[in-house]
């Protein structure tokens, strides 16, 4: 069947009408649930395929910088931050069973689990949830951030954010949305905290965001 031309303005549409029919509360718990582990230094274990993967990276980067800058000691990490783990793992047994494998290895009491995914069907995410450490250890919370209908892990995670959207790119546009909406909303919960201390590092970062908006 063929389609109309994609316009940019069709396009930007298509993001604007996901940012306003998502559920903007879940997000703030979300982000309530980062603080707490940011500051209490427990472990948050982002794992998505193929773009989800680039934004978990990312995410993962962007988070462990400006936080260590804030005097936090972040412990946000992602299978991909291990290439040689992954490949090895993936040539050893499987692809499907790698991120499992890592899960399963880094996995701790007061955690914090994210999946990203666009159709929420990601076999090797299934596992993941389906892994005897996953339905054994006690006092984590596990979240899936998924699109189309949320799909098979929207079921199996603790906690589930729903992208509203049928688009796959517009889907990972709106997951470094979200995460990077969350980090300027928890930067400034830090900074006006009363045991904060400033630093020239740490103010790089409000220059170059959060100014722009209150200037």
């Amino acid at each position: 069947m063929k389609e109309s031309l994609k316009t940019f303005k069709k396009y930007s549409q298509e993001v604007t009408e996901s940012l306003q029919s998502i559920d903007s509360l879940k997000i703030d718990n979300l982000a309530n649930k980062i603080l707490i582990a940011l500051k209490q230094s427990n472990k948050i274990i982002i794992l998505g395929n193929g773009g989800s993967a680039a934004n978990a990276i990312h995410i993962a980067g962007d988070y462990m910088k400006t936080f260590s800058l804030l005097g936090l000691k972040p412990r946000i990490s992602t299978p991909f931050d291990n290439l040689c783990f992954l490949t090895a793992a993936s040539n050893d047994v499987d692809y499907s069973e790698s991120f499992k494998i890592y899960l399963d290895s880094v996995l701790e009491k007061s955690s914090i689990v994210i999946f990203l995914s666009g159709s929420g069907n990601s076999i090797n995410l299934i596992k993941c949830c389906n892994s005897k450490i996953f339905n054994c250890l006690e006092e984590f919370e596990s979240w899936s951030i998924t699109a189309f209908e949320g799909g098979k892990i929207s079921k199996l995670t603790d906690e589930f954010l729903h992208i509203p959207t049928r688009d796959m790119e517009v889907a990972e546009d709106m997951q470094l949305i979200i995460f990077h909406y969350i980090k300027q909303k928890l930067y400034l919960e830090i900074i006006n905290s009363s045991d904060y201390q400033e630093t020239s590092d740490s103010n790089k970062y409000y220059k170059r965001t959060i100014l722009n908006e209150v200037s």
